[in-house]
C-alpha cells in the first residue's frame, strides 16, 4: 500500500511537470512584441504593440499606444487562443485572439460594439 502511494505521488509529480513545461514551451511561441492594427477602433487605438511576457506567474501583458503602457489585468493563452483583458479609457475591455499561422486575429470588446484586430510578431 505504501509503495503504491509513493509511485501514485511520483506519477502526479511528473504529470504537473509535462503540463508545465507545455505551457511554458506554448508561452514561448506567443511571447514578445506584436505589431497590431484594428482599423475600426477609435483614434489612437487604431495600431500599437502589444507585448507578451512569460514571468514566473504566467503569462503578463500590455498594450503600447502612442508610448502609453496599458497592462493587462489578466492574460491566458491555451490551445492557440490568447485572451487579454484591460481597461481602456475607464472601459474593461476582452480581446480575444486566435494564432493562425504565425499572426494573431481576433475581435476586442468595446463599448461601441467589437472591433476587428490584428497582430503580427515583431520579435
Amino acid at each position: 500500500m505504501k509503495t503504491f502511494r509513493i509511485i501514485a505521488a511520483f506519477a502526479v509529480i511528473l504529470m504537473l511537470s509535462f503540463q508545465a513545461q507545455a505551457r511554458t514551451d506554448g508561452f514561448k511561441k506567443i511571447a514578445g512584441t506584436w505589431e497590431y492594427s484594428a482599423p475600426t477602433a477609435p483614434y489612437p487605438y487604431t495600431s500599437g504593440q502589444i507585448v507578451l511576457m512569460n514571468t514566473d506567474s504566467g503569462l503578463a501583458g500590455e498594450l503600447v499606444v502612442d508610448g502609453n503602457h496599458m497592462k493587462a489585468s489578466s492574460v491566458s493563452f491555451d490551445n492557440d487562443e490568447l485572451i487579454m483583458e484591460l481597461e481602456i479609457e475607464y472601459n474593461p475591455v476582452t480581446v480575444k485572439f486566435k494564432l493562425i499561422d504565425g499572426s494573431l486575429v481576433g475581435e476586442a470588446n468595446s463599448p461601441d460594439g467589437p472591433v476587428e484586430v490584428k497582430a503580427s510578431k515583431v520579435d
